[in-house]
């Protein structure tokens, strides 16, 4: 799927993991995510159904979850911009085209958290490797 252009190595060189270690624990998604996550569940918008109150209209669990990252955007990163999620629905859009969804479940676990509205306690689901997927992918 990624061709050979991507070098296993490159992810353990140090500058590699510096980069992931600082990421995870002081990135601007990091903070975003966990703010996010204070929001969704202190309102309990997860897990639901399709629509949800926004204010005083009913909006899909979608638009909720976007206006709810442009919130939290806008107040936690004081005027920068958060591009995990940029970079989540433009992934989640090539792996469902590829049909591949399967193949990456940490980032489907994860969009369907951050844009449909799955509980946020789901993110275990995604990280738990299936006999299928280590079969497939070598892991």
């Amino acid at each position: 799927f990624w061709g050979t252009s991507v070098r296993d190595s490159t992810f353990f060189e140090s500058c590699g993991m510096a980069d992931l270690i600082t990421t995870c624990f002081g990135g601007r998604n990091r903070k975003c995510a966990e703010a996010f996550t204070k929001i969704v569940l202190a309102e309990d918008h997860t897990g639901s159904s399709e629509n949800t109150q926004c204010g005083d209209e009913i909006c899909s669990t979608e638009k909720y979850c976007m206006d709810t990252w442009r919130n939290v955007e806008s107040d936690v990163l004081n005027g920068q911009k958060l591009q995990g999620t940029l970079t989540l629905l433009e992934v989640q859009v090539v792996l469902a085209s590829q049909g591949l969804e399967h193949e990456f479940p940490l980032m489907s676990t994860i969009y369907d958290i951050a844009f449909r509205g799955a509980p946020v306690s789901t993110i275990v689901d995604g990280i738990i490797v299936t006999d299928k997927i280590s079969s497939s992918s070598n892991l």
